[in-house]
């Protein structure tokens, strides 16, 4: 249960990353001030890399449970071992 929150709270975060990078990438350009653009850009990298991570979070689980010798039941989310 742990898990499935950490997981929606990245995606929260990384969805409130964005607005956040494109403002303050938009005011660093419109300024020309390069501090605002350097962490607008870095909050919209941020972003990124959160939104693959959660994207490819049940890739890892399936991976480590079949390197672990199980078999992964995809409608139960469980990794089964014989």
């Amino acid at each position: 249960m742990a898990e499935i929150a950490i997981e929606y709270g990245l995606l929260v975060a990384a969805a409130l990353l964005v607005p956040l990078g494109f403002a303050f990438a938009g005011l660093g350009l419109w300024r020309h001030r390069g501090k605002q653009l350097a962490f607008g850009i870095g909050c919209l990298l941020l972003s990124g890399l959160l939104w693959w991570r959660t994207s490819h979070a049940e890739f890892w689980v399936v991976d480590d449970c079949l390197d672990a010798g199980g078999r992964y039941n995809y409608q139960t989310q469980v990794c089964e071992f014989d």
